[in-house]
């Protein structure tokens, strides 16, 4: 089952407009929790700083700190 395009609602922020055209679906009045759009807000930015794998963030750590691995 398709779900309807929800059109962008200029007066929102990035995050409220995601949510809003995620959950609209007919209620025209409909508005994200400020709360919810917050904390996804901090979602994607923490998500954009740290979105390497675990291996790549582990050996940049290790390099930053100069540490020697010896095999």
């Amino acid at each position: 089952m398709f779900r309807p395009y929800v059109d962008p609602h200029f007066g929102l922020s990035y995050c409220e407009n995601f949510l809003y055209m995620l959950d609209k679906l007919g209620n025209p009045n409909y508005r994200p929790h400020p709360r919810l759009a917050r904390a996804l807000d901090v979602l994607f930015i923490l998500h954009a700083d740290h979105e390497l794998n675990c291996s790549t963030a582990a050996m940049r750590h290790l390099t930053s700190r100069l540490v020697l691995i010896l095999p």
